[in-house]
């Protein structure tokens, strides 16, 4: 595939099973020997994007339950977000052209996004049975390209879009060093 101007471009799937049950801040310290006393905890979602086609892409995130209906955050009373915007900026690869071949090798960047979630948060999150992804391109995308450089811009076989997300604890606590 070449894009040239004037051109959009849209994916949509789904990631289903997802199994959150165990996301509570208890079993994700339960097996941390040193913690003697637990002042504070928290958890942060972590969700990396990693993209090696040359494009850079908007995002969008919808969280929905096991009955596929779109869950709704108890704090704010609209859909649940999984990062701090509705829609998610989607880095392009770092492009650099090869002076012998004139090849243009990418880079992947990776965009992270870090959200803090408490008990409540946590207790949302659990519900959660599939995420629908959306991610589109648009002359904006293109435009970003030509600025550095791009022209009929390629897609190839080896292009990709890595999602990836992860949930660890933030503890405050007295830790017990002895052994």
């Amino acid at each position: 595939m070449i894009f040239n101007d004037s051109v959009s471009l849209g994916y949509t799937d789904s990631i289903t099973d997802i199994d959150l049950s165990m996301l509570d801040l208890d079993s994700l310290l339960r097996d941390v020997d040193m913690i003697d006393t637990l002042e504070k905890a928290s958890a942060k979602l972590v969700i990396k994007f990693e993209n090696s086609i040359p494009l850079q892409f908007t995002g969008m995130l919808t969280c929905l339950d096991e009955n596929d209906n779109v869950i709704i955050d108890p704090k704010t009373e609209k859909p649940l977000l999984l990062t701090e915007n509705d829609t998610i900026l989607i880095a392009a690869p770092e492009f650099k052209e090869d002076e012998q071949t004139h090849n243009w090798d990418a880079t992947p960047l990776e965009s992270v996004e870090v959200i803090n979630v408490d008990r409540e948060d946590l207790e949302t999150l659990r519900q959660i049975k599939t995420i629908e992804f959306h991610v589109w391109m648009d002359d904006e995308s293109l435009d970003e390209a030509y600025k550095n450089g791009l022209n009929n811009i390629q897609l190839k076989d080896k292009n990709y879009l890595k999602v990836k997300i992860a949930v660890g604890a933030n503890v405050e606590g007295v830790l017990n060093l002895e052994f």
